[in-house]
């Protein structure tokens, strides 16, 4: 059996089941005005787009006006709990991109349909043309639309119209500098809407032109523009509306003027009173002005409105350009020529910061550097040794950097000195906002561009493309997201002649070109970007295969977008997948609470971010005092592969596998992954482990050999690269590729910030480093693609996507490739050898009959690439699965396995049962096969082995059968089940394991059972009841398990009072030396060891204590001393991801601190690992809470000697 996470709590008296009786919360009189702002998250440079700052200071003016008003401020972006919109007035979104609020304009449709005023500033009032259309015309009369309006930065006077309260106690006219868009896209026809405020712009005043400049904006000169407008909505009809286009300068609110006049408007919006002489307010000083600022800005002055005025840019190049593209298919800019580049001068990191740990004989050189290549993201080599970069200048917050949109570039060494001479723009897209992926195939090149995974094929051949000549076409479509680092990411060929592709958790609904729709499972929608499908919506909906499918996936698919499957899923963020040539799937994937993982890909298997639905995550169902490494992917549940090397913190990007080339033997059969958080390129050498591969990694490259990161989000962080004073942590290499000469290319980002959706880097710096054996020189085989020897060359090549050109041919050939595709099978290199064998099947009947013969080789191996080939063919695999099932290969039999899974139960049972004969009880991967192979008939494959290995009692069963019971969830085996938990005969620990596998049963009867081994004379008791609180919220919500919970005694609401349990707040001032001194004392690694058992109470030290705060096992290793003194001292400077806390308000006025998991009843965890349930309809309010949920050093009674000990040890505990 394995370890039971589950601390018994309910035995040990840590659960508190906390409820409080219904209250009804203070009702606020009628009259009074409830204001809510929606803050968006920080985008721009310090003193530009601050929302929450500028929020912060609206909300505190109003409270402060002796109004009658309540106004308060949710940041960032849209609220968890949208109760949070009950009795609201008005609300107020300023924030990027009309708040990239997707589906939840519709919940503030239902609002201000119910009578809610709406007001959006800045660039809130620029959503999608859908949005605007669908929502802002009907809510505010007008939006601004890409392509019409225009957003210069221009002093404007500014006159309120004296119809309104807005122009209450307001001058006649009053200037101000600020990124007044104008020529809005107003509604036609609207009796009720109006101009709040205007301004005339004129050349004089125009200041700056930037990206969204169009000839409306010069047909705008001397006309008022609308820069506040209004739409006066009836109270029968719904919430009034206003929109204003400033607020990019933080600073204009200390304007006393412009503050009064975004005031009234409020007001106005919320039908509200504005006094005659304006809603009062007080000077700002330049200390309120500068709160929440990064660092402190100036107060506005006379000199913003003496600018000296742009020149008026050229429209006609635009117009030429406009009307090309009108008649182009897609949106392009011509390539001959990019004029944009950096403010700061390029970067690289130097070549001494760079070791190669486990080769001495490599040596690291430079091959390009900017300006060559910007921010490359992703790469590829093609045959002629070329290397294609994908660039994200327009990345995320620095999005517009590149108006003209970002490229792919083409770099070549044309006289092969080892570095590269030459780079040109392939294709310059305003399509193209910071691409994941780049394939190049010959002449076709695949770019993977949410919500397209885009072709351009290069007809004329000459490395430009032309619109004229060339194609740009959608190959699939209905990936999300935009602009979000978790969504489409890189295409590689795979050994099958299949393109294989991955996404992020942001999910899809999409459908390939045979017509079969896909519908990704996943409730994830964070990190911003745009959402094109709502996926979240699904509900665990099966795709058009039969199968539930969860986002974070990896499809397999003929080059034509055919015949695409699901071969992976239930991914966080995996950048890109490596399919060596014997078809074996390696990956690695992100995760900010120190859960990265590099790991081998279980055909069809789930990683397990998601539940199996996709309706949860991780986080919801992790089990008390469980790792995170076994928590975040969901190891200790069924239905979940291997998923190998999980190290922790950092920021994985691209992998390749090392098959053959300059490096020598020694890495042959490498797995290659950079690590971008780490500064490293790990190396591993997968070693094949029963039904999986042990995962062991060196460091292949680092420019860190000492461990001490920054910049990642669990590691130390700076604000700009200026303060950083070992270069080499800025090498964030984002890809890896080996090219046609054998050498490996690295692809640098250089950053001083990886994560958190920012750079630091204004250079767009970017280099790429060759790593090969000394005194390299490179050696590009010339490959003619039109003969057999020149096949067979590509196939051999040690460049992934080059060895697909190969194949292609090779197969097309047919019978006259044979005889040089069997001399292959010969290579002694094994990856070659076993390229080979995949061809096989294409090649007749002495082809097919050759492959066949492999299945009784003597090397595993063979075997079972020789099985796979034959499979995707799409032979009738079951003569084949039947004389294979008995195989001594764990390996082999796995393969099998998967193999049944489109096979009906009669067909495959006798199978299935050799199959699970040969299962020893500990294999994860072997046992996840068998399920796999039986999903969606696994009632019939339980019943049919049960028959065969457990005649006997319930009680009798092997550990090996229960646990292929506990992975097939049949809910035929609920009685036996039930029978083994009350069973005598077995362990607590046997008994426990039977109520967990009744839990993954998704049928009323199973809770019915766990429900009645939940009585107070039950063996399994607490074991029950934590089940019934876990599954109750999940896949047993709607089976009424709460009321029989309160029916049966065992859980009544109304009997339960919860406790209040918050963190003291820190002394405002300490005896305790600072870090600085405390830096200057020698710690004893030896007295740290058991001082800091005084952390026990929240977190698990050496196996004591509960896992209520982050692990910290390792991670002293990996930070610098100061770093961990500092996060002893002052605890709320840098918070853990997913630690931060909540502070719970009930109804009653009871106050809970803690980790808070969303639900209903909400699960808070507070100090101790003490678990409390608290019922939504109790909780009046659940904050984020500004400090950290960790006691100071100074609460803990911590000497500064105690620290520095307690520092010295964690440095080398590991």
């Amino acid at each position: 059996m394995k370890k039971n996470w589950i601390p018994k709590l309910l035995r040990r008296s840590s659960l508190c089941l906390a409820v409080t009786l219904a209250v009804s919360p203070q009702m606020i009189e009628a009259k009074t005005k409830k204001i809510l702002f929606l803050a968006g998250k920080k985008s721009h440079a310090n003193g530009e787009h601050e929302f929450e700052a500028g929020c912060k200071l609206l909300a505190e003016a109003l409270n402060a006006s002796g109004l009658d008003v309540e106004a308060k401020v949710y940041h960032p972006g849209w609220p968890k709990d949208e109760s949070i919109f009950k009795d609201v007035d008005a609300c107020i979104v300023y924030a990027d991109a009309g708040g990239r609020f997707g589906e939840k304009y519709a919940v503030l449709d239902k609002h201000v349909k119910n009578g809610m005023g709406i007001m959006f500033m800045h660039y809130g009032v620029h959503p999608t043309k859908d949005a605007g259309q669908k929502y802002y015309l009907p809510w505010l009369g007008g939006y601004m639309e890409d392509d019409y309006s225009v957003n210069p930065h221009w002093i404007a006077d500014l006159k309120a119209n004296k119809k309104l309260p807005i122009a209450n106690g307001l001058p006649e006219k009053f200037p101000a500098y600020d990124e007044f868009y104008y020529n809005m896209r107003f509604a036609d026809d609207c009796d009720c809407c109006g101009g709040a405020v205007t301004g005339v712009p004129s050349p004089d005043r125009m200041v700056r032109y930037i990206n969204m400049w169009n000839e409306h904006g010069e047909k705008g000169f001397g006309k008022p523009q609308k820069l506040m407008w209004y739409k006066d909505t009836p109270t029968t009809d719904g919430g009034r509306g206003i929109g204003f286009v400033g607020g990019h300068y933080h600073r204009n609110w200390a304007i006393d003027d412009f503050r009064k006049m975004v005031l009234n408007a409020i007001v106005w919006t919320a039908r509200g009173d504005v006094p005659k002489a304006g809603v009062p307010s007080k000077p700002i000083t330049k200390e309120q002005l500068s709160a929440g600022l990064k660092k402190p800005i100036e107060l506005p002055t006379a000199a913003l409105y003496k600018q000296k005025p742009m020149k008026l840019p050229d429209l006609k190049k635009r117009k030429a350009a406009a009307a090309k593209k009108k008649a182009q298919k897609a949106k392009l800019v011509k390539t001959a020529k990019v004029e944009w580049s950096p403010k700061e001068a390029a970067q690289k990191v130097a070549l001494e910061h760079f070791s190669t740990p486990e080769d001495k004989e490599l040596e690291v050189t430079v091959w390009a550097k900017s300006p060559m290549l910007f921010n490359p993201t992703n790469m590829d080599i093609d045959h002629k040794g070329r290397v294609w970069v994908a660039e994200g200048v327009n990345y995320r917050r620095k999005a517009g950097r590149r108006p003209e949109g970002d490229r792919i570039v083409v770099l070549e060494d044309t006289n092969g000195d080892g570095t590269a001479d030459s780079s040109h723009t392939f294709v310059q897209d305003k399509d193209l906002e910071s691409p994941l992926g780049v394939a190049v195939f010959d002449n076709k090149i695949i770019v993977s561009q949410p919500p397209n995974m885009l072709v351009y094929t290069d007809v004329n051949r000459d490395l430009k493309f032309d619109p004229a000549v060339d194609k740009k076409e959608v190959l699939l479509t209905g990936f999300n997201a935009r602009q979000h680092d978790h969504s489409l990411h890189s295409l590689t060929a795979g050994p099958d002649g299949k393109w294989y592709f991955n996404t992020g958790n942001c999910g899809a609904i999409f459908k390939d070109n045979s017509g079969k729709t896909f519908n990704m499972n996943g409730v994830y929608r964070g990190g911003g970007g745009t959402f094109y499908m709502d996926n979240n919506k699904l509900g665990g909906k099966a795709s058009d295969d039969g199968f539930v499918w969860t986002s974070g996936f990896t499809v397999r698919m003929n080059p034509d977008g055919t015949d695409a499957e699901i071969v992976g899923h239930g991914y966080r963020n995996s950048y890109e997948q490596s399919v060596n040539s014997m078809g074996d799937i390696f990956q690695n994937d992100n995760d900010d609470f120190g859960g990265c993982r590099n790991s081998y890909v279980l055909e069809y298997g789930s990683a397990g971010f998601f539940t199996k639905n996709g309706q949860r995550t991780w986080r919801s169902v992790q089990r008390p005092g469980q790792p995170v490494a076994r928590a975040h992917w969901r190891q200790d549940d069924p239905g979940t592969f291997d998923v190998g090397d999980v190290y922790g913190h950092g920021s994985p990007t691209g992998n390749v596998f090392y098959e053959n080339g300059a490096l020598g033997k020694n890495w042959e059969g490498s797995y290659l992954a950079c690590e971008a958080a780490r500064n490293t390129i790990f190396g591993y050498r997968p070693k094949a482990k029963g039904a999986s591969f042990e995962m062991k990694s060196v460091n292949f490259l680092t420019s860190n050999v000492q461990g001490e990161y920054i910049g990642g989000d669990q590691t130390k962080r700076v604000s700009s690269n200026d303060q950083i004073e070992y270069q080499g942590v800025l090498f964030r290499p984002s890809d890896v590729s080996v090219g046609p000469d054998g050498a490996v290319y690295v692809t640098d980002w250089f950053d001083g910030r990886v994560g958190g959706h920012s750079t630091m880097d204004d250079s767009c710096s970017g280099a790429i480093y060759r790593i090969a054996p000394k005194g390299f020189k490179p050696n590009i085989p010339s490959i003619d693609l039109k003969t057999t020897a020149g096949q067979i060359t590509a196939l051999s090549s040690p460049a992934v996507n080059v060895r697909h050109l190969g194949f292609n041919g090779l197969r097309d050939n047919k019978e006259k490739s044979l005889a040089a595709v069997v001399a292959l099978l010969d290579n002694p290199n094994r990856y070659i050898a076993s390229r080979a064998i995949w061809l096989l099947p294409h090649l007749g009947a002495k082809g097919l009959a050759k492959c066949e013969s492999l299945l009784k080789s003597t090397n595993s191996d063979e075997r079972v690439v020789a099985y796979r080939a034959l499979r995707r063919t799409g032979a009738n695999m079951l003569a084949y699965a039947k004389s294979l099932a008995g195989d001594p290969s764990p390996a082999v039999r796995r393969d099998v396995a998967l193999s049944l899974r489109h096979y009906s139960a009669d067909e495959t049972l006798p199978i299935f049962v050799t199959l699970a004969k040969a299962y020893d009880g500990k294999d994860k991967n072997y046992l996840e096969s068998i399920g796999l192979g039986a999903e969606n008939k696994e009632e019939a494959i339980w019943t049919g082995l049960k028959n065969e290995l457990a005649v006997g009692p319930a009680a009798s069963w092997s550990d090996s059968f229960a646990r292929l019971t506990w992975r097939l969830w049949p809910v035929a085996a609920v009685s036996d089940l039930k029978q083994r938990a009350q069973s005598k005969e077995l362990t607590q620990e046997q008994r426990e394991f039977a109520v967990e596998s009744l839990s993954f049963i998704n049928d009323k009867s199973a809770a019915l059972a766990v429900l009645d081994l939940a009585n107070d004379k039950s063996l399994v008791k607490a074991e029950s009841v934590y089940w019934l609180f876990e599954r109750g919220t999940g896949t047993w919500a709607s089976m009424g398990i709460k009321d029989e919970l309160k029916k049966r005694g065992i859980y009544d609401p109304s009997k339960i009072v919860v406790n209040s349990m918050t963190v003291p707040e820190p002394p405002k001032s300490t005896k305790l030396p600072s870090v600085a001194e405390v830096m200057k004392l020698k710690g004893d690694a030896k007295k740290g060891a058991v001082t800091i058992q005084r952390c026990v109470m929240c977190h698990n030290i050496n196996g004591v204590g509960p896992n209520y705060g982050p692990a910290l096992k390792g991670w002293g290793s990996t930070q610098s001393r100061e770093a961990i003194v500092k996060s002893i001292l002052e605890p709320s400077a840098d918070i853990a991801h997913g630690f931060k806390g909540k502070e719970v308000v009930l109804t009653n006025g009871k106050v809970v601190h803690g980790l808070v998991v969303a639900g209903d009843p909400l699960v808070v965890t507070s100090t101790g690992g003490v678990v409390q349930l608290v019922p939504k309809d109790r909780v009046k309010s659940a904050k984020w809470m500004s400090r950290s949920l960790m006691l100071s050093a100074e609460q803990l009674g911590l000497s500064g000697q105690d620290v520095a000990d307690i520092a010295s040890y964690m440095q080398q505990w590991k």
